[in-house]
């Protein structure tokens, strides 16, 4: 199966928004001259080691001494799984969502009770979480229905109702099976409850609440931490109470899994590239673990430098297993927009579910 382009377009748009903060501005009005360095025929290489958030990177500094060529992925490793130009894959995605047997039939009043669960507001808004529990002995059954009712009675009054009203909201609660009595589901209520004028009332608390079931209804009890009653505030006498269904929490989808995950990364680039060339460096992933990393699902990756943001996937099907304690290195190629302006600008590179390296500066020069 393959994760929807959705979810892995929003994956990337987050990482990609990560590497701009990371990387800042695009350097605008640099038009200084490229320093000219001379180096010894001797010298290959000098190497700075950076450790950030677990991420190792390694810049190598060694070109030739007029910095004319842009180094090819074999003179700046041996051994490279050469690059390859792989749009983006798909991933894994998670398990689907089991459904309900329709058979089970939907629960009764009489096998439920319930209590309070929890009490929020924001925004002038009460959020009151009632749960539903299976009572001991009943037989397992469907939970998806909406409420029909809900009343209470205020302190010293007669009981009254308010009307409930559908959530125009996202649902966030889906059908579940009560199959044993320790199985909980709920029913989430909000209503506005501020008080915005001098000349509302503040409505007693309601005890004694009882909400509706298709088949009767559930009077609610109070919970552990001593919640008995529903504070209305300022509610309007036709309401409405807001409300979803009944049923359980909507289970998050399990990020898809990323074989780059517990790897050190580490990014091998020259510290000069000519603007209008292919900028070429190489990652290197290394294997701190005790058993061997195999890349599947091959993982997407973005690249990032000066204005141009690139994806692609890892050319897997060249690499080997990555052993414990072992590692492989991956030639990466990059367009350098030939109206770059001469200066620095970062390069940084990330894996679509978030395995990232820190950036590391590079000189852009103009001409030859």
């Amino acid at each position: 199966m393959t994760h929807s382009d959705d979810a892995q377009e929003q994956g990337l748009q987050s990482w990609g928004r990560w590497a701009d903060d990371q990387a800042g501005p695009v350097p605008t009005g640099l038009h200084r001259a490229p320093v000219e360095r001379r180096w010894l025929p001797a010298v290959a290489a000098a190497a700075a080691v950076l450790v950030a958030a677990g991420a190792v990177l390694l810049l190598q500094r060694g070109l030739a001494a007029s910095h004319n060529a842009n180094p090819t992925a074999s003179q700046l490793a041996p051994g490279v799984v050469p690059w390859a130009d792989l749009p983006p894959g798909g991933v894994l995605a998670p398990a689907a969502t089991a459904t309900l047997d329709p058979s089970v039939p939907l629960c009764r009043a009489g096998q439920l009770r319930a209590s309070y669960a929890g009490v929020e507001g924001g925004g002038g808004n009460t959020f009151s979480t009632l749960a539903v529990h299976l009572r001991a002995g009943a037989a397992p059954c469907r939970l998806d229905q909406l409420p029909t009712s809900l009343t209470g009675v205020p302190a010293g009054g007669v009981r009254e109702s308010v009307p409930l009203q559908r959530s125009p909201e996202p649902a966030s609660v889906i059908p579940i099976l009560l199959s044993t009595p320790v199985d909980t589901g709920k029913v989430d209520l909000r209503w506005y409850s501020r008080c915005d004028t001098s000349t509302q009332r503040r409505r007693p608390a309601w005890q004694h609440v009882q909400i509706g079931l298709g088949s009767g209804v559930l009077a609610v009890q109070p919970s552990k931490d001593g919640g008995a009653e529903l504070a209305l505030g300022c509610l309007a006498a036709n309401g409405p109470v807001l409300t979803g269904r009944f049923g359980g929490d909507a289970v998050p989808s399990p990020e898809p899994p990323d074989p780059l995950r517990g790897l050190a990364l580490a990014l091998h680039a020259p510290p000069v590239v000519r603007a209008g060339t292919i900028l070429r460096y190489t990652l290197t992933l290394t294997n701190p673990g005790r058993s061997g990393v195999a890349l599947r699902p091959c993982p997407n990756f973005v690249q990032v430098f000066d204005r141009v943001k690139d994806r692609h996937r890892l050319n897997c099907a060249a690499a080997q297993p990555i052993p414990a304690g072992g590692s492989e290195a991956f030639a990466m190629e990059l367009p350098v927009p030939a109206d770059s302006t001469s200066g620095q600008a970062r390069l940084a590179w990330g894996s679509s579910t978030g395995t990232f390296t820190q950036p590391i500066t590079i000189t852009i020069r103009k001409g030859p």
